[in-house]
């Protein structure tokens, strides 16, 4: 038997135990056969007020027989508890690799997860599941399984966004050397270029026009006079750079016993960044690789989708923008670092309105969707959880009928089939960044730019492109089971009554041969009366 979730591996034991609690309960009280009760009082009382007494008897008998059948069937098949259902019966079979972990099968108590120390006493404890029930559940997650296995598995694109715009620089001494830089390095040097206005055009071609907007900007690194200029360095010693004497000239010979020249050197801003043992750059990717690529996404294979467009450096350029622009803006410093906007940035208003009503919405909704998404499943189990646990009185309240039996039984698998919808929209979400973003990069730029830069916020293409997808698909994991469940809904509906209209047919004929019969014995022992008091 497979399940939907982890949580469902855990919440469909504890469901089935508080079935199997409540069952012996009604039983043990009584209240199990007050159905069978009404049963009898329904058919006796029914006949008797809409006919003749003699027609009554009859047509009541007949009923029972039918209405009594069907709820004899019904408990045994669907109320009395009969298949055993333990923690060596149920897996979860994760049908994809995604941001949080890879595919594979896992069962109640090896899922690696906080809920095996929680739910242990729930597992070892064994219950028992209906015959129909159990029906249900394994028909429902067999088709689940093969309708997810025939659409695939798409790059998990939108869970990798969203790890990239949580991670965080959490080291305050890596937080404060980034500040540091901005403020020797990157000020200083955008400033100079703003007045110089340098023809940078080639290099802009090639790193977008959006490079002046970061720190490890390549117009800064590659033009001369900038991050190479021996008067833009930081002015006081750098953690990590050892002194040295030809460069760090302000230092008097000998030093003072209160400095350590491994830990006073003031570097060029680019050996600053670049440098491969001390570099700021490679420390950051340091700090953000193991976060955002830790869980298997390797991003030289990840953008393969797109036709290769991304290099390597690229890709660890983007990532950089924006967890240094994230970190910086989030930080109690955040200030130290706004780009100015130039005369070029000043599109529309309408273009900007739309951007930036956008984005601030989507500051809100981006985050709102991300815990959407985790917690649907959990929201899944939980249903299924407490539908399983009031199943006793679902049947109760039905008095055991065929009706009430099929709207319960469309419920489950409706529930259970959400776990395809969400696959769908899923697929849907990843194909449509395909479709919107066919060159990769704008998609990258769209998801992983810094807040701050002007050629976002105002930008236009990618910010409305960006925000308009967020919308569309996070609205389609919600309708999509909304609009399932009314028609299934409506349909189940429609069967019971069908259901109830087949039972009264078979009824019938049995009602109109016993009243036939029943009027034709009244009217042969009248006719014999009459004979014998003729002669």
């Amino acid at each position: 038997m497979t399940v939907e979730s982890f949580f469902e591996l855990y919440l469909a034991i504890f469901g089935w135990q508080q079935y199997n609690q409540i069952w012996n309960i009604l039983t043990g009280t009584g209240l199990a056969y007050l159905p069978f009760l009404i049963i009898l009082l329904l058919n006796i009382i029914g006949p008797l007020t809409s006919q003749e007494t003699r027609d009554a008897a009859t047509t009541s008998v007949k009923r029972m027989e039918v209405d009594l059948f069907i709820a004899f069937s019904v408990v045994v098949l669907a109320a009395a508890p009969a298949i055993d259902l333990n923690a060596s019966v149920l897996t979860y079979k994760k049908p994809c690799d995604t941001i949080s972990g890879p595919a594979g099968t896992f069962a109640p108590g090896s899922t690696g997860t906080t809920f095996d120390a929680v739910f242990s006493e729930v597992i070892a404890t064994p219950t028992q599941v209906p015959v129909w029930w159990w029906g249900i559940m394994a028909i429902s997650s067999g088709i689940n399984r093969e309708a997810i296995a025939h659409i695939g598995c798409p790059p998990d694109l939108s869970g990798f966004q969203m790890e990239i715009a949580r991670t965080r620089i959490q080291d305050p001494q890596l937080l404060n050397e980034v500040n540091k830089f901005v403020r020797y390095c990157y000020r200083p040097a955008r400033a100079k270029l703003e007045r110089e206005q340098p023809d940078v055009a080639a290099i802009l071609g090639e790193h977008g026009p959006d490079d002046l907007e970061w720190l490890g900007s390549h117009v800064l690194l590659e033009t001369s006079g900038y991050y190479d200029n021996p008067h833009f360095r930081p002015r006081e010693g750098i953690r990590g750079w050892p002194l040295d004497r030809t460069r760090d000239t302000e230092y008097p010979d000998p030093l003072p016993p209160d400095l350590d020249p491994a830990h006073i050197g003031r570097p060029l801003c680019n050996d600053w960044w670049t440098d491969g043992g001390r570099g700021l750059r490679g420390k950051l990717l340091a700090v953000i690789e193991p976060e955002v690529l830790g869980e298997g996404i390797d991003l030289s294979s990840e953008f393969v989708i797109f036709g290769g467009s991304l290099t390597q450096e690229k890709v660890e350029d983007a990532l950089l923008k924006s967890v240094v622009g994230t970190s910086l803006a989030t930080a109690p410093s955040g200030s130290a670092f706004i780009p100015s906007l130039n005369e070029e940035d000043a599109l529309s208003l309408s273009r900007f309105g739309g951007g930036l009503g956008l984005e601030l919405e989507g500051l809100s909704f981006g985050p709102l969707l991300y815990v959407l998404r985790a917690a649907l499943p959990i929201f899944q189990a939980l249903i299924l959880s407490g539908l399983y646990a009031l199943l006793p009185f679902a049947l109760l309240a039905a008095r055991y009928n065929l009706q009430g039996l099929l709207l319960i039984s469309v419920a489950l698998f409706t529930v259970k089939f959400w776990s395809y919808l969400w696959h769908l929209a899923k697929w849907l979400e990843e194909n449509l960044i395909k479709a919107l973003y066919p060159d990769g990069l704008s998609w990258f730029k769209a998801h992983t730019q810094f807040f701050f830069s002007s050629n976002y916020l105002i930008g236009g293409d990618f910010a409305l492109k960006h925000e308009i997808l967020n919308f569309a698909t996070g609205l389609m994991y919600i309708v999509l089971p909304m609009i399932f469940t009314f028609l299934m809904g409506a349909v189940g509906l429609g069967a019971a009554v069908g259901f109830a209209s087949i039972v009264a047919a078979l009824s019938n004929p049995i009602q109109k041969g016993g009243r036939a019969a029943s009027d034709k014995a009244v009217d042969t022992a009248v006719s014999a009366g009459t004979r014998k008091f003729t002669r």
